[in-house]
């Protein structure tokens, strides 16, 4: 069947957007096979049978862009076998991204009623739509947008400045469908030529709008260039926790955070989970990363749990970044606000995990001073949402710092697909990021998604990177965040329902 061909293609042309393969000029392809037949009203096909098929098209993309590193990390953390985490894989990720394509692939068929520029915008307007659903809270699920393709295309990506994934997403998708629609065999020569204009015009606004991005004033802060070392110690994910390496995990860090010369870096980061251990308890732990921040004239950065009394004996457990300056009374913290599902909490009630810890999240962003500039700390996934690095630099951040504990997905292309997500929130909100990661990758990201220096790719190193001095104006995608996925989804709605009145008066095969 063409409907069977078409998710197909479309399942490997989505695998190929992110690592391993990151092939990301594809993504202008990405929804051709999907309009091409699915949008066509000269091949049949139901409303059911294109919801099963949007089912079928979710489940396999999302099992080959997130299932090999996920499965793996699930057997390696939760220890519960492989039948076990392979359930925990389908049900929990691909089973939750392929609900939201059921209604997108409905929705498209529905517009195989409607005029051919209608199905175009339609169809990308639809996508973009379940595409920020699915990122939506409550469990909101960002992994894989269409989006976060763009992170090797160089100067496009800038163009998300302007409305963030979701508009380098819809531009992407607008592209495609007006490529399926175009090669549709019903179209006559000058409806074709339309929707191939659309296709061209696509990408060649956002190489316009990435271009001017790069190229104008950016109102550059008096700021001097930071020096930030970044330390990887690459621990594999079931030795972060083992109290019996606790001691040995710890000095890694410090022997490598001794190796840097006084005076010769501003700020040392190390990753999330560094001390795998309540740190605010260990008042030995807390003189020793004090004087170390003194004796190497340089502030220290890292992620540890932290504990806070909430009356009557309890305590509630943060997963927290310290913040060491030289000479300082003692650290300043942030507490996680984007808590990791089925392992720092339950995200619906009745779906805990075993081995899930019991997390609190923290309220607001933080930051904190170093020769001037506001360093803001994203722990682990809080990089892949863009409201908590928007709501850092909208405070006054003028760097981003992520530190994350990769190690765990290290079996697959999970800790390159989340690197490559930092990248696009520096694009967008044209500010550097730097990442510090346990394994994985480590690095400094430019303010146009351009790496700084060479990064730490899966070896234990120290890393010295210098930031440019970073801008003081606010982005479109920063002040503005619900433009385009507000404007498609009215244009998706009004697409929708056109073409609905049509298929319920026209004569709809099989429908």
């Amino acid at each position: 069947m063409p409907q069977a061909a078409a998710v197909v293609v479309a399942v490997v042309i989505f695998t190929l957007l992110y690592d391993p393969f990151h092939v990301s000029a594809l993504v202008f392809l990405a929804l051709t096979p999907i309009t091409l037949v699915f949008a066509n009203p000269s091949w049949e096909c139901s409303l059911p049978r294109a919801a099963a098929f949007g089912f079928a098209f979710g489940l396999a993309a999302a099992m080959a862009i997130v299932g090999p590193w996920m499965y793996g990390a699930s057997v390696d953390y939760f220890g519960h076998g492989a039948m076990w985490s392979l359930g925990f894989t389908l049900l929990v990720n691909a089973g939750y991204v392929a609900l939201f394509q059921v209604p997108a692939f409905v929705a498209i068929r529905l517009l195989a009623f409607t005029p051919p520029v209608v199905r175009v915008f339609g169809a990308a307007s639809v996508w973009t739509t379940f595409e920020m659903l699915r990122a939506s809270d409550p469990a909101g699920n960002s992994w894989a947008l269409l989006g976060q393709a763009f992170a090797y295309l160089p100067v496009l990506r800038e163009a998300a400045a302007y409305g963030g994934e979701p508009l380098l997403g819809w531009a992407a998708a607008l592209c495609g469908a007006a490529v399926g629609v175009g090669l549709q065999p019903d179209l006559n020569t000058f409806a074709s030529r339309i929707c191939m204009s659309i296709g061209v015009a696509a990408p060649l606004s956002l190489a316009l709008l990435g271009g001017n991005e790069h190229w104008r004033d950016q109102e550059i802060s008096p700021l001097q260039p930071l020096r930030v070392a970044v330390v990887q110690a690459e621990i594999a994910s079931r030795d972060v926790w083992n109290p019996a390496q606790r001691l040995t995990h710890w000095n890694t860090y410090i022997s490598a955070t001794e190796t840097i010369p006084a005076g010769s870096v501003d700020l040392v980061v190390w990753p999330e989970s560094a001390a795998p251990f309540l740190l605010d308890a260990d008042a030995a732990s807390r003189a020793r990363l004090a004087d170390l921040a003194k004796s190497i004239g340089a502030a220290i950065l890292l992620g540890a749990p932290r504990t806070e009394s909430s009356g009557e004996g309890r305590a509630s457990l943060f997963n927290s970044a310290y913040f060491f300056a030289p000479g300082a009374a003692g650290p300043r913290t942030y507490d996680k606000q984007r808590l990791l599902p089925y392992v720092e909490n339950s995200p619906i009630a009745g779906s805990e995990v075993p081995d899930t810890a019991d997390y609190r999240a923290g309220t607001s962003a933080e930051w904190f001073e170093v020769r001037g500039w506001r360093i803001s700390p994203l722990l682990c996934f809080e990089a892949v949402y863009p409201q908590y690095a928007r709501d850092a630099v909208l405070g006054g951040a003028s760097l981003l710092v992520n530190l994350s504990n990769d190690a765990w997905f290290a079996g697959g292309a999970g800790p390159e697909q989340h690197y490559a997500m930092s990248r696009m929130r520096a694009a967008e909100l044209r500010r550097p990021m730097v990442r510090a990661s346990n394994g994985g990758v480590s690095g400094a990201i430019g303010p146009d998604g351009e790496e700084i220096g060479f990064p730490i790719h899966r070896h234990k190193a120290v890393g010295i990177y210098q930031i440019p001095s970073p801008s003081r104006r606010m982005t479109l995608a920063a002040t503005m965040p619900n433009l385009i996925p507000v404007l498609a989804g009215l244009i998706a709605a009004i697409a929708v329902f056109y073409g609905l009145r049509r298929w319920w008066t026209e004569e709809a095969p099989e429908a």
